[in-house]
């Protein structure tokens, strides 16, 4: 039997797949599964990534270095070194919840060297594989620090009063929404965090959430009519009309960012 390299129903849903990348990442991604060896490594030269997924496209080497380092920070990748060489690879390669899991039979024999933190070179492939997210660690530097035996440690979960001053900092977003995309993460499922990482990772989660037009459209008020929205230009304080699906936009006069009130000293 060959190697499966399967792209699973749940990749053209998955809350961080599907909310937060456009199409052309999702495409990037989808190549760089197929561009890597059967442990999910491949070799971090973006140059070389463009000659494998885009042979006949003008897409720059640039564009697909930034959106790297995005999936290394949103955990997608990892990024390791060895020999002042970088590679790159999927920590969640073997995990049942990956989105682009993969299904290893006939290893074919290993080419580029293993990541010391996950270890993605093991005998057995097809034992369903505990995987933990890629460490933010120093690439030159592979120790990582043991968390101390005091640490306290918990599954995760998400307070009150956080919620609440993440909807102040973002009221355009719907943190409700995005508290139960966080927790339904299948990556998160069954991760034991210090209340620090917890409350870190939330936060990042919410800065990333896309803005509602549901939490925008309750901002303003509707007018006599109860028809149109009244929206107030933030450059000059001139009100307007606008319908719910034009609060999302710029104002008419001036181009400029719509406010539910009128702002101060304008």
């Amino acid at each position: 039997m060959a190697n499966a390299r399967v792209i699973r129903s749940n990749f053209f849903n998955d809350p961080l797949i599907a909310g937060r990348y456009n199409v052309n990442q999702r495409y990037l991604l989808i190549g760089l599964a197929c561009a890597a060896d059967d442990y999910g490594r491949f070799w971090w030269k973006s140059k070389n990534l463009k000659s494998i997924i885009y042979p006949l496209d003008s897409r720059q080497p640039k564009w697909i270095e930034k959106n790297l380092e995005l999936f290394y920070k949103d955990e997608i990748l990892c990024k390791y070194q060895v020999k002042n060489i970088t590679y790159g690879h999927f920590p969640l390669w073997f995990d049942k919840s990956f989105c682009l899991k993969q299904r290893l039979d006939h290893p074919k024999p290993v080419q580029l060297p293993d990541c010391k933190v996950h270890q993605m070179n093991e005998k057995n492939t097809r034992t369903l594989r505990e995987t933990s997210p890629p460490s933010k660690v120093n690439i030159t530097e592979l120790n990582r620090n043991k968390e101390s035996v005091n640490d306290k440690t918990h599954t995760l979960s998400i307070s009150d009063s956080l919620i609440e001053e993440m909807k102040m900092k973002y009221p355009d977003k719907d943190i409700a929404q995005a508290k139960t995309s966080f927790l339904n993460y299948p990556y998160y499922q069954g991760k034991r965090w210090t209340d620090v990482e917890a409350v870190e990772r939330f936060k990042k989660w919410c800065a990333k959430e896309s803005v509602s037009h549901k939490m925008i459209t309750e901002q303003f008020r509707l007018d006599s009519g109860g028809v149109n929205y009244v929206g107030y230009c933030d450059k000059c304080g001139v009100s307007d009309f606008y319908e719910g699906n034009e609060l999302m936009g710029d104002s008419r006069c001036c181009n400029a960012k719509l406010l539910p009130t009128k702002a101060h000293g304008k």
